[in-house]
């Protein structure tokens, strides 16, 4: 059985995309915040969300390889540890109980309790524990795709490393992801970009329920 599981080391970069999303709502500001200011709004915000959504494009850049990857996708969130990420042919849906992870091309289907799985890759998790991996050593001002945003250089609570390099570009007057960066020690980059992004919005009930296609394995550890 060939395993799903290099879909949950992509969904487990998306740390920095989760704690971002939901910065919205703000008016727009006269100077820029200091670092302790953002950081308690970040709390702040998460707790008024209730749905969120976006599509995403993550680029892969390999230094040694001379290599560059580009993935898209989408992303559908509600309280309760329910959500939908789905990346080309690979989707993983939780409906706050049980957790699906599903692989079309290769016609099979993972199903566990989502309280035995990886804590690390569920979205509430991820944006609570945001602050504790990273903190905010500067904001400055600048332009991004012909809009004011703020500049984020972030620092890593991670010791093994200690040399690598992560910004974001996060909207001035709403306070929403548009970019996100990081560079490892080797060069490598992995870069990640949002657009379509709504927030409250009205999510079907069954889009955190996976509907098993026929002719398909099924594991269900459950």
């Amino acid at each position: 059985m060939k395993s799903t599981y290099p879909l949950f080391r992509r969904v487990i970069e998306f740390v920095l995309l989760f704690a971002l999303f939901f910065l919205s709502g703000r008016k727009c500001l006269a100077e820029v915040p200091d670092s302790k200011k953002l950081a308690a709004d970040i709390r702040q915000k998460y707790e008024a969300i209730e749905t969120f959504s976006a599509t995403y494009r993550l680029e892969y850049a390999w230094m040694q390889a001379d290599r560059t990857n580009v993935e898209e996708g989408t992303i559908e969130y509600a309280k309760g540890d329910r959500f939908k990420l789905q990346l080309g042919t690979q989707v993983i849906i939780s409906d706050g109980k049980s957790l699906w992870r599903y692989s079309k091309d290769n016609k099979q289907v993972i199903i566990e309790n989502l309280k035995d799985v990886n804590k690390e890759i569920l979205p509430s998790n991820i944006i609570f524990n945001y602050l504790n991996m990273f903190s905010i050593e500067s904001i400055s001002e600048t332009v991004y795709d012909e809009n004011p945003v703020f500049h984020l250089k972030l620092k890593s609570a991670d010791k093994s490393s200690p040399n690598a390099i992560t910004n974001a570009c996060i909207g001035a007057n709403d306070l929403i992801l548009r970019k996100l960066e990081r560079v490892d020690e080797s060069g490598n980059k992995t870069a990640i970009y949002l657009s379509d992004i709504k927030v409250n919005h009205a999510i079907a009930d069954d889009t955190f329920t996976f509907q098993i296609p026929e002719d398909i394995t099924i594991h269900d550890l459950r």
